[in-house]
């Protein structure tokens, strides 16, 4: 277990918020762990996440979604000035806010981003769903299973993000 994973299942902790932590082996892309957790349990979600960037106020957004449906995110007017994050440089940036690795990031580091950089985006059914949803705590030897209200309603209050319904 890193630093960082090891702060975020610490402020769980502290904070009472309900998770489960799923250890397994190393795995070394995205979807070697999705394989991993489905064969776990096919009703976890693992949602889609996109980063994106403003250059205008050098902030992120990062949009949490239970389907890969970008659109509704650039359909709302009020974001338009993010774009996707592509550059290495950028993505190097949104590391260092979340005091992780760029290859390891998650909306779990939030809990590092504390000039609150970062605002949390989703969109309705995401949010209202009674889901489980599994997310990496940076680090590619365990998850994080939290319920959709805990990680909307508890971790992101508790680590004082804000949260958007596109």
């Amino acid at each position: 277990m890193n630093a960082v994973s090891l702060n975020i299942y610490s402020f769980l902790m502290k904070e009472n918020i309900e998770f489960i932590r799923y250890c397994h082996k190393a795995y070394k892309s995205r979807e070697k762990w999705i394989d991993i957790i489905k064969k776990w349990n096919n009703e976890i979600i693992i949602p889609d996440i996109n980063y994106y960037y403003n250059t205008q106020k050098n902030t992120y957004a990062i949009y949490i979604s239970k389907q890969i449906n970008t659109d509704a995110f650039f359909r709302n007017a009020s974001i338009h000035i993010y774009k996707p994050i592509d550059d290495k440089n950028e993505q190097t940036k949104l590391a260092e806010i979340l005091k992780c690795s760029d290859k390891e990031i998650s909306p779990l580091a939030l809990i590092s981003d504390e000039q609150k950089k970062c605002c949390i985006y989703t969109d309705n059914e995401t949010f209202l769903g009674n889901d489980m949803l599994c997310f990496s705590p940076c680090s590619n030897t365990s998850s994080v299973i939290l319920s959709t209200s805990d990680f909307f309603n508890v971790f992101l209050i508790k680590s004082k993000h804000s949260i958007k319904l596109i």
